[in-house]
């Protein structure tokens, strides 16, 4: 919410004159939120059943919404692969590359992990450089 640009700050009525669903102030309004987003914090959410090592967590640094703290520490609650890019909270989902590496990650086994022993990526060359990191 401190991160919300002054137009939306006042269009949800978070500018200090406002009020409405969210509360009068910034501070009432994070409590709302938190409240909300809650089941999608790392400290409420439950253990994944899927190990950490076959979870890829996609982090725009850029994210103006939600910041991308909350996405650091849930890769590392799960010992998940952390995979930053340097865009905002939707325009990460058309990162130059993002989905080529989603669909490697998806095909491409796993050493180590149960159920991936004998299965192979699609054919063709698995990438190896990223947009990002």
């Amino acid at each position: 919410i401190e991160h919300l640009p002054d137009r939306t700050r006042r269009a949800l009525g978070l500018d200090g004159e406002g009020g409405g669903v969210w509360g009068p102030d910034r501070a009432a309004a994070r409590l709302v939120v938190g409240a909300a987003l809650a089941p999608i914090v790392a400290r409420t959410f439950r253990p994944p059943v899927t190990p950490g090592e076959r979870i890829a967590i996609v982090r725009p640094t850029l994210d103006g919404v939600v910041g991308d703290a909350p996405m650091a520490e849930l890769a590392e609650a799960w010992g998940a692969e952390l995979w930053s890019y340097p865009h905002g909270h939707v325009s990460v989902l058309n990162a130059p590359g993002l989905n080529a590496r989603v669909n490697d990650w998806l095909v491409t086994p796993h050493p180590g992990v149960a159920g991936t022993d004998g299965r192979g990526a699609l054919a063709g060359t698995p990438r190896t450089t990223w947009a990002a990191t």
